[in-house]
C-alpha cells in the first residue's frame, strides 16, 4: 500500500499564513467597527449628560434623575473596564484573555 503524500511543509506554511493574514483582517474591521460604535455611543452618552446636568436641581434625584445618571455612568464603566484590559497588556479588551473584556455583563444594562 502506498503511503499518502502529505502537502509539502513550504505549502502548509504559506497557506497558515494566509489564513492567518485573513483573520487578522477581519479583525482589524471588527476593531475599527469596535470603534466607530464606541464614538456613536460617547455622542449619545454626552447628550444624556447634557440632558442631566441642565435639569432642573429638584428633578435630580427623581425616578429620571437616577436613570440619566445610570446612563452616563454606563459608558464610563465599560470604557475604564477595556482601560483595565489594556493595563494588563492587551489592545482591546485585554487580548491576553476573556478576563479583561467587558462584554455583556457591563452593556446588559443597556437594554434594561
Amino acid at each position: 500500500m502506498a503511503k499518502a503524500r502529505r502537502t509539502s511543509r513550504p505549502a502548509r506554511w504559506a497557506d497558515a499564513a494566509g489564513k492567518l493574514l485573513a483573520a487578522l483582517e477581519k479583525m482589524e474591521e471588527c476593531l475599527d467597527a469596535i470603534e466607530t460604535a464606541e464614538g456613536d455611543l460617547r455622542g449619545v452618552q454626552e447628550e444624556y449628560e447634557e440632558w442631566k446636568d441642565n435639569q432642573p436641581e429638584n428633578l435630580s434625584s427623581s425616578a429620571l434623575g437616577e436613570k440619566l445618571e445610570a446612563v452616563c455612568d454606563l459608558f464610563d464603566r465599560w470604557y475604564n473596564a477595556r482601560a483595565e484590559g489594556r493595563d494588563r497588556g492587551g489592545e482591546v479588551g485585554g487580548r491576553g484573555g476573556r478576563r479583561g473584556r467587558p462584554t455583556t455583563r457591563v452593556w446588559k444594562g443597556l437594554t434594561e
